[in-house]
């Protein structure tokens, strides 16, 4: 029966000697150590009966980024323990320690390109979607898929930021519907205000007419005002043209 636990300073000879018989991606032990120390909750280690170690993954946090995610370093199963879903619980294992330790918004992997069973676990058991392919990114020069699983975490986060891009964009289109408000209330002040001025025009040349009636009929009494009598009327239809255009121009009937 094979057992997945986390790892511990004595499990990293048996984790290397693991690597080394797996994998052409060797590292020296003080490599590991520094996995160890750093990041305790990630590395797990898969033992058999006898307490060997039978496979491992070794992981890290990525904080020094605008977005605090994990990386899987390395994962490794003896050929001889292959296909009995140890490899799947060793990743879920570490990655529950990124969600539950460190809040993780995703995490991330490097395989190689021609890797096709690892890809495969990754794609299709673990969910892990291609960000990208990095060209020459082995020691021997070979490609690699970078690869991501979006955690709970992460989600949230999305969600969060579309909600507040929603909130926003409902914001702006509040605040066009208060600005056509407001201009539709100017323009009907200005109807209004139309409307008024077009009155007091009306009311300004039938009191002019009016007075004109009147001037012309005190006229005869007022001998000493016959100037302005009979410069009267010509100021009047002076007057009376410029409200007459103003009417005209105005809009409202």
């Amino acid at each position: 029966m094979v057992c997945i636990r986390p790892a511990t300073i004595d499990d990293l000879p048996g984790m290397q000697a693991c690597n080394l018989c797996c994998l052409p991606e060797n590292y020296q032990m003080k490599y590991y150590l520094y996995h160890a120390l750093s990041w305790p909750q990630l590395p797990h280690v898969a033992v058999d009966g006898d307490n060997r170690i039978v496979g491992y993954v070794l992981a890290k946090m990525e904080e020094d980024t605008e977005e605090v995610h994990g990386h899987i370093t390395s994962l490794a199963v003896l050929r001889s323990h292959r296909k009995l879903g140890i490899a799947t619980n060793l990743m879920r294992a570490s990655i529950n320690a990124m969600e539950e330790c460190f809040q993780s918004e995703f995490v991330s992997l490097h395989v190689r390109y021609t890797n096709r069973a690892a890809f495969t676990l990754y794609s299709q058991t673990l969910g892990f979607e291609i960000q990208d392919i990095e060209k020459g990114y082995y020691a021997d020069k070979e490609d690699a898929y970078d690869m991501r699983k979006m955690l709970a975490a992460g989600h949230k986060k999305k969600e969060a930021e579309a909600l507040a891009l929603v909130l926003l964009l409902l914001l702006l289109l509040l605040l066009l519907l208060l600005l056509l408000l407001l201009l539709l209330l100017l323009l009907l002040f200005l109807l209004l205000l139309m409307l008024l001025l077009k009155q007091l025009l009306k009311l300004l040349l039938l009191l002019l007419l009016r007075l004109q009636g009147w001037v012309m009929q005190k006229g005869t009494r007022v001998p000493g005002d016959a100037d302005f009598v009979r410069c009267f009327p010509l100021v009047v239809v002076i007057v009376s043209f410029f409200c007459s255009g103003w009417i005209a121009l105005l809009p409202i009937q």
